[in-house]
């Protein structure tokens, strides 16, 4: 993956325990899409997007469990 798309996944991970629930659930919405791409997958397990999930989960601090849940490590 190029440097600006791994950029971009970082950053729609910071947002998802964002405060809006808006901004939380877009964010999850463009994960779950993207997280389909092989590519994409590999990257996001980089960020270890499974231990972050379930944190997440744990802590309750994402409103939208239903989408953390699809997104394809």
């Amino acid at each position: 993956m190029k440097g600006v798309q791994v950029q971009l996944l970082g950053a729609l991970l910071r947002l998802v325990p964002d405060e809006s629930k808006d901004v939380s659930k877009a964010a999850l919405t463009a994960l779950v899409n993207m997280s389909q791409d092989p590519d994409v997958s590999k990257t996001l397990q980089q960020f270890n997007v499974v231990s972050r999930t379930m944190e997440y989960i744990r802590e309750k601090s994402c409103p939208h469990i239903e989408l953390l849940v699809r997104i394809k490590p």
